[in-house]
């Protein structure tokens, strides 16, 4: 018999739950209880490996209408010159300078877009969601799984034409109380593998609550 690190009423050596408490008895509850009573720590078990539920950048398609707005302004300013000067009679330098105008807006636009995306990484596991940004500094803000409160699947019509989703994560974190993965292809496949991930890691944390 050993006494449960939380409660300390008496419960079996190998059992890995409190029958009084309900608490989970991890490694770290382990070692403490059999230090307590003057035998030898325990070792930890080897914990499996994590494994990869997403890795890489959001797709494109998750910005596709503002992709498809920033080409058509684009266009607009290739083809401003010659319609003004054409059909509203307007001189070659005006025209000019508002075509240019037009262009850059356009090119500033997509170059925007394509940074947002580009300079932004997801690495989702079966442990942990780790969000890496910037682009000439780097920095990684990493959030543990059980420490999610809620997930959230949402698709537009446009995502769902493209295959692309957004995932919606609520946490219990004050510094980060949401995180939201957007542009993820194969997002259903990832969102169940994600709230399977996410219910294991409460479990073995003994966190108590819903996940949707």
């Amino acid at each position: 018999m050993k006494p449960c690190p939380y409660c300390a009423e008496e419960i079996q050596d190998a059992a890995i739950k409190c029958r009084h408490c309900g608490s989970m008895l991890d490694e770290s509850s382990l070692r403490e209880a059999a230090t307590a009573r003057g035998g030898p720590a325990l070792a930890a078990p080897a914990l499996a490996p994590a494994q990869t539920i997403f890795k890489g950048r959001p797709s494109w398609k998750g910005q596709f209408w503002s992709v498809v707005g920033a080409v058509l302004i684009c266009v607009g300013g290739l083809a401003l010159a010659p319609a003004l000067h054409l059909w509203l009679d307007v001189a070659w330098n005006p025209a000019f300078i508002g075509a240019c105008v037009t262009l850059g807006l356009g090119l500033i636009w997509l170059l925007s877009s394509w940074a947002s995306r580009t300079t932004l990484d997801f690495h989702v596991t079966t442990r942990a969601i780790d969000v890496e940004s910037g682009f000439l500094s780097k920095s990684v803000e990493t959030l543990q799984l059980w420490k999610v409160r809620d997930i959230e699947f949402h698709q537009s019509l446009t995502d769902r034409l493209t295959g692309v989703a957004r995932v919606k994560v609520f946490t219990h974190d004050v510094t980060t109380p949401q995180l939201l993965l957007w542009g993820l292809p194969g997002a259903r496949t990832v969102f169940d593998r994600l709230k399977e991930a996410i219910e294991i890691t409460r479990q073995a944390r003994n966190v108590i609550g819903i996940v949707d």
